[in-house]
């Protein structure tokens, strides 16, 4: 059985790491296209800024796109791919696929020092834990993606991590490289103070009676987060930008906090990636047996910060997936506790059934691999980034409203092209666009306008409005199977 567990272990790390560096050069639009060519953009312009010798004409433009790309947080991980170009010497955006599953892996280590700090000591926890966090397939999909929030989670594991190492030992330095550590997680991202705040407490607060009591330095140090990234974050945004992001994404869609609506696609998205019957058992591993008072009080410090983040920002956690990915290490834990229990009754069984476990944890390792990998492979986007391309030398000059993918960057990155992005149909929905009467908002939002433009066709065809108003009255320039282009310039009415 030992044997059998050590080999676990290492299946889920190399298939993990091997999944996460399969089809690097596959374009990322897989996955919220919009913040990975963000990211993209962004690093594309760092790169021109920075590298020395003569500039394009082209590369002017491309320079200067950067400008037009929102900035949530400090963009930490687009200066680092700008730092790889120029070492290369040129742009190699699947690099940064690279650097996420090193992240991820090492992460994986500050999980481990979770279960030691929980109170796990067999090795059955610790394969139940790292293989669902290295096969994961959304968890695959994540850490290989152009987004900040893999980063965010390793240091947000590794923080906690020394949390519960500095609360029974009550050293000095494992309470300041938390600290450290929680500070650089919440610059990375701002949405890891809600762990950052929820769980070091709990763990300060609530630990065994034999644990040191924490020193005054602790409490400094539960507030260094903070004290560091909101500084940071009131220097990137103004006051007036970050009460706008919470009147838009907060206070103006308080009243969908009464619907069932965004809780159903919370639990939609949670049991879709996170595999439901993974997450109820891991919820029952924390109820059906006592454990150290220390890992009940990070699960439940955890999930506290999980769960005032989904209320806080109720919208973002019904509609985009990554925003679940810090509940990973949490349902890894619970797993652990489940597993353990089991190897220790396993560990009474007669052979024979100790041989069939054994077989039956064959098909729960390489069932994840194969779905990850089908998935990987499935689909070529590189003949649709051929489509942007070709967009950008086929287009007229002028400004450009459209219905396209990720609000257009995928189209300014490869061909060059800014356009204005027409709101999606749900978007219209959650806030009134089209209360004003659909002509007066078409007016308002095409002003000045010369072309629209359509290359997402399933969201066009959700628009009948749209579309019966734009065939209507605007005169048809180009028809194909692959965009559709109006002129603006030359209503019929």
């Amino acid at each position: 059985m030992r044997r059998l567990l050590w080999a676990v272990v290492a299946f889920a790390l190399v298939a993990g790491v091997v999944l996460r560096l399969l089809d690097l050069t596959d374009p990322p639009l897989d996955f919220y296209p919009t913040r990975q060519y963000q990211g993209l953009i962004l690093a594309r312009s760092f790169y021109l800024q920075w590298r020395p010798g003569p500039i394009t004409q082209k590369e002017i433009e491309q320079r200067a796109a950067g400008i037009y790309v929102p900035r949530y947080e400090p963009p930490l991980l687009p200066m680092l791919m700008a730092r790889i170009y120029l070492a290369v010497g040129r742009e190699v955006p699947w690099a940064v696929r690279i650097v996420n599953a090193f992240l991820w892996l090492v992460a994986a280590g500050g999980l481990a020092l979770w279960l030691r700090e929980a109170g796990l000591r067999t090795r059955a926890g610790l394969a139940a834990a790292l293989s669902y966090w290295m096969l994961l397939p959304f968890a695959v999909q994540t850490s290989r993606a152009f987004l900040p929030d893999p980063a965010m989670v390793t240091l947000l594991v590794w923080s906690l991590g020394l949390w519960m190492y500095a609360r029974r030992t009550g050293r000095r330095v494992g309470y300041l490289l938390a600290g450290l550590l929680g500070a650089a997680a919440a610059v990375v991202k701002i949405y890891a103070l809600f762990f950052l705040v929820l769980g070091p407490a709990a763990l300060l607060l609530f630990g065994e009676k034999e644990d040191p009591r924490p020193p005054r330095l602790a409490w400094l140090v539960w507030a260094l987060p903070a004290l560091v990234a909101v500084p940071v974050y009131l220097r990137l945004h103004t006051p007036g930008q970050a009460s706008s992001f919470l009147l838009s994404w907060t206070l103006r869609v308080a009243r969908w906090w009464r619907s069932p609506m965004p809780y159903g696609g919370w639990m939609d998205l949670v049991n879709n990636n996170l595999h439901g019957g993974w997450v109820v058992l891991a919820t029952l591993a924390w109820l059906w047996k006592r454990r150290t008072r220390r890992g009940y009080a990070l699960a439940l410090g955890w999930l506290a910060g999980y769960l005032a983040f989904g209320l806080v920002f109720l919208l973002q956690y019904a509609t985009h997936a990554y925003y679940h990915l810090p509940l990973v290490p949490w349902v890894a834990l619970g797993l652990a506790l489940a597993a353990e229990d089991l190897y220790q009754q396993a560990l009474t069984w007669p052979r024979f059934r100790q041989a069939l476990l054994a077989l039956l944890t064959v098909p729960v390792l390489v069932y994840p691999v194969g779905i990850t990998y089908w998935n990987l492979i499935s689909v070529d986007y590189r003949p649709r980034i051929a489509l942007y391309q070709r967009l950008g030398k086929e287009l007229p000059e002028g400004k450009i409203v459209a219905v396209t993918e990720a609000y257009g960057l995928p189209l300014l990155y490869y061909g060059g092209v800014r356009v204005i992005r027409w709101p999606s149909q749900a978007y219209a929905v959650l806030f009134g666009a089209w209360d004003p009467g659909f002509e007066n908002v078409f007016r308002a939002r095409t002003q000045g306008a010369d072309y629209f433009l359509v290359t997402d066709f399933e969201e066009f065809w959700r628009q009948e409005p749209l579309r019966r108003y734009l065939y209507d009255t605007f005169p048809l320039v180009h028809q194909g199977g692959d965009y559709l282009l109006w002129d603006l310039r030359r209503p019929r009415r």
